[in-house]
Parts: C-alpha cells; sequence; structure tokens
C-alpha cells in the first residue's frame, strides 16, 4: 500500500510523525493508530510526537533511537500501537503498562526490559512471530496521567463524561454546559473542563463511545491512549430503564415528534405520559419491557407451532382490519385539516389544532407499535416450527412492504437519478441540466409537492417542498435495482427458513406452518407500510400547525425561528402561546446542540440497565 510504514525502523528520520498520520498508514499499525488518523481527519488534534517500529532484537539501536528523542525538561511517554487485546496484555503483563522516560538509564531500563520481554513465549505468540513492535513517543510536561470517558463511567450516563486521576473519585462533567457537576479528587476544575470537551470531540468524530488516556503537553491535554468503548448504560436518574431505538437509525429527531410518540405508546393508567419514549443522544428510544425472553428460543412440537400460527393469524386478520379502517380514516381526517387557515385562529383555537394534530400522529405511532408487536408474535411462531432462526432474516421478515404508490416514487426518483447520474454531486443541479431534464425535474417536483419522505420525525418538508428538497431526495436515492430490494430480501428470508425446516422432524408438516406464517407476515408488513403512510400524512399536519405556532411565537420574540416549535413539547408550546414561557430559548439551542452532537453518532440500538 503506498506510503503505509511498513518496515520495522528505530532511526530519527525514518519515524513517522504523529501528524502525518494518515488512514492508508495507520492500516499498518492497528485500531488505534486507525481512530488516531480519523481524529486528524476530524481536526481532534490533541496529540503529538512519532510512531517508531522498534527492532525487538536490536537493543543498542532501539536505545540510542530513544535516548535520541528525549527531551530535556519533558518526559517521553511511550505507548504501543499492539495489533491485537492479545499483544496488548501480554506487553501489560511483562513490561508494563506505562512509561515515561526522562533520562538515559530510563531509556536503558526499559529497552531492557522491554527486549527481555520480547523473548517470552506469550508476547512473541502474540505479536505472531513480529520481531517489531510500533512505539508511540508522546513528549509530556510532567507525569499528570489520567483517564477520560465519554460515558459516565459511574452510571453510563451518555450526558456526562467522566475525567479522573488513576485510582482517584471520578469528576462527572455535564455535557451541555461543560462544567463539572460532581467533583473528583486531584486535579483543577478547569482542567477537568478541558479534558471532557476532548473527550467528547473524540466520540463524536469517531461515532463510538471512546476511553482515552490523557496527560499534560505544552499545557494542554493531549491523548497517550485511546480505545473504542462498549456501551454500558444504566441510567438510574432516568424514568426509563431499558429502551431500543424506535426504528433502524433515522437519525436525530425532533423533541416534538418524540412527544407524540410518547404520547402513542401511553393510555391513562399503566403507562403514563412521559414513561414511554424519550430522547437520548437525539434520537428516540422506547421502552423495553422489563420481562419476557427474547427471539431465539428452541424448536416446539407441531400441534404447538400449528396454535400458535393460528392464534397469530386470528390476530393479524383482526387487526388488518382495523389498520385498514385507521388508514381511510386518517387519509379522510388529513384531506379535511390540509385547507385549515391557521391566521384566522386565536391562541387557544390554535392550540387545539395543534392537539388534535398531536392526537393524529399519536395515533399512527400507536397502530405501528401494534403491528410491531403482532410481528414478534408471528416471528416467535416461525421459531416455534422451526427453532433459532439466522440472525439476519429477522429485519427482512418484518421491513414494512412499499404501498404501490410510494414504490412508484422511489423508482421515479432511482430514474431521473440515474439521468442526472453525476450532475447530483454539483452544488447548482439544475441550473446544469438539459432542457428535457429539467422539465422532467419540474414535473417530478410538481408531483411530489405534498409527498413526505417516510420516517417518524417532522423536520423534513415534502419531497417536492422545494428544488432543493427534491436534490436532496435524489441523492438518497436507491439504483432502480435496489428499489425492490425489500421484497426480494423477504421472500430469500423466507426461503432460508424454509430450508431451516427441512432440518426438523415431521419437515413437511413444519414446512406448511412456515408458509402460512408467512402470509400473515406479508398481511402485517403491508398493513405496516400503509401505517407509514398515514403516520407520514398526519405528521405533515403536525409539521404545519407548529410552524404556525412557530410563527406566532417569533411575531413575539419568545422563539427566533419558526421551526424551533419542533425543538419544544407539546405542553411547552401550550406553555409558550399561554403567555408564560420559561427558558424556552435556552432550552431551545441545548436541543439544536444535541442534534449538532449527535447527527453523525453511530447511536447503540439498545440501552438496558442491569437489574439490581
Amino acid at each position: 500500500m503506498g506510503g503505509t510504514v511498513t518496515e520495522p525502523t528505530t532511526s530519527r528520520e525514518e519515524a513517522l510523525p504523529l501528524t502525518e498520520l494518515t488512514l492508508e498508514r495507520a492500516v499498518a499499525f492497528g485500531e488505534e493508530a486507525r481512530a488516531l488518523a480519523r481524529l486528524l481527519g476530524a481536526s481532534v488534534r490533541a496529540f503529538d510526537g512519532s510512531i517508531l517500529v522498534a527492532r525487538l532484537e536490536a537493543r543498542d539501536a532501539l536505545q540510542a533511537a530513544l535516548t535520541a528523542r528525549l527531551v530535556p525538561g519533558r518526559r517521553l511517554a511511550i505507548r504501543p500501537l499492539h495489533p491485537t487485546a492479545a499483544a496488548a496484555r501480554a506487553y501489560d503483563a511483562h513490561v508494563g503498562a506505562r512509561h515515561a522516560l526522562s533520562t538515559e538509564a530510563d531509556v536503558a531500563a526499559y529497552v531492557r526490559t522491554l527486549c527481555d520481554a520480547a523473548q517470552a513465549s506469550e508476547l512473541r505468540t502474540a505479536l505472531s512471530g513480529s520481531r517489531s513492535l510500533p512505539l508511540r513517543l508522546v513528549p509530556v510536561d510532567d507525569d499528570v496521567q489520567g483517564i477520560g470517558d465519554s460515558l459516565d463511567p459511574i452510571d453510563g450516563n451518555p450526558e456526562r463524561v467522566g475525567v479522573a486521576l488513576e485510582g482517584r473519585p471520578v469528576y462527572r462533567v455535564d455535557r451541555k454546559s461543560g462544567r463539572v457537576e460532581i467533583a473528583g479528587e486531584g486535579l483543577d476544575p478547569h482542567w477537568v473542563e478541558d479534558v471532557a470537551d476532548l473527550v467528547d470531540r473524540c466520540q463524536l468524530a469517531l461515532g463510538r463511545p471512546v476511553r482515552i488516556e490523557w496527560a499534560r503537553a505544552g499545557g494542554r491535554p493531549r491523548i497517550l491512549s485511546i480505545a473504542l468503548t462498549g456501551p454500558r448504560f444504566e441510567f438510574a436518574d432516568l424514568p426509563l430503564r431499558r429502551v431500543a431505538l424506535v426504528a433502524a437509525d433515522e437519525g436525530t429527531v425532533t423533541p416534538l415528534a418524540t412527544d407524540a410518540l410518547d404520547r402513542g405508546l401511553s393510555d391513562e393508567t399503566r403507562l403514563p405520559r412521559g414513561t414511554c419514549a424519550q430522547r437520548v443522544y437525539a434520537r428516540p428510544y422506547r421502552r423495553l419491557p422489563t420481562e419476557g425472553r427474547l427471539l431465539g428460543g428452541a424448536a416446539g412440537s407441531v400441534p404447538a407451532a400449528t396454535s400458535a400460527a393460528a392464534k397469530v393469524a386470528y390476530e393479524a386478520a383482526m387487526a388488518a382490519r382495523v389498520d385498514a379502517d385507521f388508514v381511510r380514516a386518517t387519509a379522510d381526517e388529513v384531506m379535511k385539516l390540509r385547507f385549515s387557515d391557521f391566521d384566522e385562529l386565536d391562541d387557544e383555537r390554535l392550540l387545539d389544532a395543534l392537539d388534535t394534530r398531536h392526537a393524529l400522529v399519536a395515533q399512527a405511532f400507536a397502530r405501528l407499535d401494534r403491528c410491531r408487536e403482532l410481528t414478534r408474535r408471528a416471528v416467535a411462531a416461525l421459531e416455534i416450527a422451526v427453532g433459532p432462526l439466522p440472525r439476519e432474516v429477522y429485519p427482512a421478515l418484518s421491513a414494512p412492504k412499499h404501498t404501490r404508490e410510494r414504490a412508484r416514487v422511489a423508482a421515479d426518483l432511482a430514474e431521473l437519478a440515474r439521468r442526472i447520474g453525476t450532475e447530483l454531486g454539483e452544488p447548482d443541479v439544475r441550473a446544469r441540466l438539459e432542457p428535457a431534464l429539467e422539465r422532467r425535474f419540474e414535473e417530478l417536483r410538481r408531483q411530489l409537492v405534498d409527498v413526505r419522505p417516510l420516517g417518524i420525525d417532522l423536520a423534513d418538508d415534502a419531497l417536492g417542498s422545494s428544488d432543493a428538497a427534491l436534490v436532496v431526495a435524489l441523492r438518497a436515492a436507491p439504483t432502480r435495482r435496489r428499489v425492490d430490494a425489500l421484497e426480494d430480501a423477504r421472500s430469500l428470508a423466507l426461503r432460508r427458513v424454509l430450508a431451516v425446516a427441512q432440518d426438523q422432524p415431521l419437515a413437511a408438516a413444519r414446512a406448511g406452518v412456515v408458509s402460512s406464517v408467512g402470509l400473515v407476515l406479508d398481511r402485517i408488513v403491508t398493513s405496516k407500510g400503509r401505517l407509514a403512510e398515514a403516520l407520514a400524512g398526519s405528521l405533515a399536519e403536525l409539521r404545519r400547525v407548529a410552524l404556525a405556532v412557530g410563527h406566532r411565537l417569533v411575531r413575539t420574540d419568545i422563539v427566533e425561528r419558526p421551526d424551533d416549535a419542533f425543538y419544544l413539547t407539546q405542553a411547552e408550546l401550550t406553555e409558550a402561546l399561554s403567555g408564560e414561557p420559561t427558558g424556552l430559548a435556552a432550552r431551545i439551542r441545548a436541543r439544536r446542540e444535541d442534534d449538532t452532537r449527535w447527527r453523525s453518532f453511530d447511536a447503540p440500538r439498545r440501552l438496558c440497565d442491569e437489574p439490581r
């Protein structure tokens, strides 16, 4: 690979400065080096020093190279870039995890320990027989070193950052304000806040929770080592202890939409509002039941599978009838609401209009959630028939089926995107089109002027609301070959389940159950697709009235922009229009900052507290 440092070297001239580390070069050094290269690419330049690939059999050359890098008045921190976790464990066991050298005697002792450890079979095996090891060399100011966690190390809360000296109580820093909430021990609070800011930037640049080891260099915190960590969540101070993303990660979703989701999943007694959905990482997570097993159960008897299939078929038939009625009623209601003139309404009637549309969205969320639960029961019936299924079949069997109208929209977008081709990457797409393509562009925009993208947020306007919105839709459009990808994946998944059934006793009977449940699933996902369209239409109306409320609040200087209304809950909008807003502008700014902060974050699908 061009530019990759692959040959071991211990000479001063051939060491690689960390500021020149690219992803291509980092491949030779492993995961941590790749993380450092990505941080450089994201302009997180909180490290310096160099990478020296040390030949473990050349003690004198290694000692000379390290001695040449000593800086008077500073210490030279050494952290290996380990190729594997096994190599890291072996190195720590035989050499020690941390070294900071300031004298030639320190260098000699370290080189002796390292080269002697290289003779140990455990380290030699972990290095796959290699006689070289990349060493990261970082000049630091003093012995003050510590740890920074992008999740609160005490309870896993993603809205707090943990900073600590090794073995000392942890400082816990509020991510929004950047201020210390709970004091630790041994550090100046201003220094703690600088480290917390660095950890937060690392997490967002890498899209994963991280732990860094830091030190002082040039009066600023510098990264000595960095590791991507698996999330450990408890959320002891939040009402929901087990939650899951509402859908495959759609990205950030505005608070008004999350509030409607919470309303749809709540009822007046068992699950009151405020206890069913909330924003974490600026995404909507919903409550998970605390009892009941996950999917993956063993196969049951044929009579048990037949009974489960019959039960879910009956439930699906009843639900499909209710869903069809709901879709028709929602379409009629949306059409009736579409012609409302909000300028003629006083504040009280405008709030009534907001509540009507908010309730409509909540009902659509509730119907979709019932479909989701029905899908789980159908898949559980398949498991009773054939046993554990390949993991990848679950999403394929449960994804909503597009309506004919939505499939036609996808095909039209795919076709126009193909014809426009490379021009889609240019800033002013329409101005670059030939007359025939420009006419087709305008025709499609008019066709999609009332068609919203599918999803659970209300921030996006209709696909044809403007030239810019259509260009965004064209850039995201699948190829024509992928328009029917969901259906192809569903058919393939069902064939795989039938193949699993062939390996079970009474295979023919079990295959019959699978086929019948497949028909049930087709009915369920068809309802899901229609309900998704009903949700899109009701979200469009909620968006319209929220913007009307936002315009009214702008005129009274309560908010700065009309779409700030999307960043308030229904109760907060009611409070604002009632003339008693308390700190709404600050809340809106914090929530918009959340969206910016977490937009590219690779959020975990589930957050679960361990039972106590």
